[in-house]
């Protein structure tokens, strides 16, 4: 943007006003300011427009330009009111129950919309919550907004509001602006930047429901997942507000997964998919159950839970993570082949509950035993989930490691290696007693284990609550 022009009628009225209200500002100083904001909030999501009523909000100078006409979403900016939006829906929240700060209950509802260029979240309030038409709305419909007013949220980008005076029509279409399956992203090629937007990937793993209490001491609950993309990485996806009655009660292996309305987030563990109660969540699935024909590798009684955890394959050599909370497994062994009617089956999660069956079937040499699923050294990825055999180069080691929260809870690591390397193999909390069941110089079979990121490019093994570690030779050591 150049220093000395703005590009439209309308910011260069903006500055004037800023101008005018702010003496002891120089045009230069408020250009700068500008593009420090632009710069901020990312290319794409804020126009010179509302980059000036950011600066001007920031003086404690209210201008009173408004939006009379319609607009785009690339051109809506903090202040603007009287606002008519032309785009198509992404998503639309359940209403929710609030308590403001003087103690009155209120209602509000969330909406995502799009257009031809960006994505904006909406908040409905007053009896734009109850808007009939709301509920009969599907991705991709074309609606026009009217009457609306704009207000940045806490990270400055601007927030479409819908009160008593807005009012919002369904159009037949919207041409130049993309149904809902042209403008998915590949979760791989997500960015900081992206919020509000369609990311599609492949199930990769298991898929949960994660219940916990926020800072006020409230329940809360989300659906955890992780995408593959199409680079072959794998990203964790929390959809907070959500649990697993959202999504069909069979997902086969692999199975692709949209999700309309999610923002990328930096963690520490790399870039993650956050969504909230208005994401919708579309997958390949069913509510109608088939049975499962698997052979057990593993079987473990979970130390928290109770319910027993096995490790399954099928005759794919598909990995299948059974959780039987019911004891159906009771009678079972590893190297036991089953046929089991899960009560949900996501991925390669598997749940029994008492609703679920689980029979002992005859031996099927079609599916593979623990000795044909296990994988050298070399050919482990961060990701996958895996079988190895190898030998202990040292005494495990067991240390106590304190978290950031002050607890205390340990560590196990084993030095161990194959033909073809080296590994270090790790085990967190209940999985750090399974150090009595090797030793240097000893030989193990080690099931269930999961291949993560390790220091200075190495890929580390970690045992899982459906992990095992079985002696398979125990030469004498000098």
């Amino acid at each position: 943007m150049s220093r000395s022009a703005l590009p439209s009628v309308k910011a260069e009225a903006l500055m004037s006003q800023l101008l005018d209200a702010c003496p002891h500002l120089s045009r230069d100083e408020v250009m700068a300011r500008i593009q420090a904001k632009k710069d901020k909030i990312g290319a794409g999501y804020l126009t010179d427009e509302g980059a000036i009523f950011l600066v001007a909000s920031d003086e404690g100078v209210e201008l009173t330009e408004s939006l009379s006409t319609q607009s785009t979403i690339k051109e809506l900016y903090a202040g603007a009111k009287g606002v008519t939006l032309e785009a198509r829906v992404m998503s639309v929240s359940p209403i929710r129950e609030f308590t403001s700060r003087d103690g009155r209950p209120f209602q509000m509802r969330m909406m995502t919309v799009y257009d031809a260029d960006a994505t904006c979240s909406a908040k409905l309030w007053d009896t734009m919550v109850t808007e009939e038409l709301l509920d009969s709305l599907e991705p991709g419909d074309a609606v026009r907004l009217t009457g609306a007013y704009i207000k940045n949220d806490i990270s400055g980008s601007p927030v479409i509001n819908l009160g008593t005076d807005a009012a919002i029509t369904m159009l037949d279409d919207l041409p130049g602006v993309p149904g809902i399956d042209g403008i998915a992203k590949d979760v791989g090629a997500l960015t900081e930047a992206d919020r509000d937007v369609a990311v599609s990937g492949t199930l990769d793993g298991m898929l949960s429901t994660m219940n916990f209490t926020n800072s006020r001491g409230q329940p809360g609950k989300a659906l955890k997942m992780r995408l593959r993309g199409l680079n072959g990485e794998s990203y964790r996806v929390v959809i907070w507000g959500q649990d697993d009655a959202s999504v069909p009660k069979m997902i086969p292996h692999g199975a692709k997964v949209r999700l309309l309305g999610v923002r990328a987030k930096r963690t520490g563990s790399g870039l993650e998919v956050h969504g909230n109660e208005s994401t919708i969540v579309r997958t390949d699935g069913s509510d109608t159950m088939e049975p499962l024909k698997l052979r057990v590798l593993s079987k473990v009684r979970g130390d928290r839970s109770g319910d027993m955890m096995m490790l399954c394959v099928d005759s794919e050599k598909n990995l299948f993570f059974v959780t039987d909370g019911a004891d159906h497994s009771q009678e079972c062994q590893a190297g036991d082949v089953i046929e089991c009617m899960p009560t949900k089956a996501y991925g390669k999660s598997v749940t029994l509950s008492a609703d679920a069956y689980l029979r002992r079937m005859d031996d099927d040499a079609a599916i593979p035993g623990v000795g044909d699923m296990r994988t050298k050294l070399d050919k482990t990825d961060p990701g996958g989930d895996y079988c190895v055999e190898v030998t202990v180069l040292k005494d495990p080691a067991v240390r106590d490691i304190q978290t950031k929260t002050g607890e205390t809870i340990q560590l196990l690591e084993i030095y161990a290696c194959d033909d073809t390397g080296e590994v270090w193999i790790k085990g967190w909390r209940s999985q750090a007693k399974m150090s009595d069941r090797c030793q240097k110089g000893s030989v193990v079979s080690v099931t269930g284990v999961n291949a993560r990121h390790g220091m200075e490019g190495r890929v580390d093994l970690v045992l899982t609550a459906y992990s095992t570690i079985t002696p398979i030779d125990r030469p004498s050591t000098p």
